[in-house]
């Protein structure tokens, strides 16, 4: 998958925020931390408990190499959403790290 695959999915259906995420992870995976959080952000405001996002936004703010877009509290609110979207914490490795104490704010 390219780019040019992702902005067409947007492209073609706005609205869907699997698009906004897919895009957002592709950034991610590119080390473009701004554009990801931009995408994954909007992702999160058309569909509040998508929990995929969640994750992957939660995980970018808690372990991102560069400082500006490391925010702990905001990782472990996200963190926690998806833990109450799949109900127990063994799910996400942010969970683990939350009942460990591992995650600092």
């Amino acid at each position: 998958m390219s780019v040019a695959n992702f902005e067409e999915r947007i492209d073609i259906c706005p609205n869907d925020p699997r698009a906004y995420y897919h895009m957002g992870w592709w950034w991610h995976a590119m080390k473009q931390y701004a554009k990801a959080m931009v995408h994954y952000d909007h992702a999160i405001s058309l569909q509040p408990a998508y929990s995929e996002a969640l994750r992957d936004r939660a995980s970018l703010q808690a372990a991102c190499p560069d400082a500006e877009f490391r925010n702990g509290t905001a990782a472990l609110k996200d963190a926690r959403m998806v833990d109450v979207k799949c109900q127990t914490h063994s799910k996400s490795t942010l969970g683990q790290n939350m009942k460990s104490g591992q995650m600092q704010c």
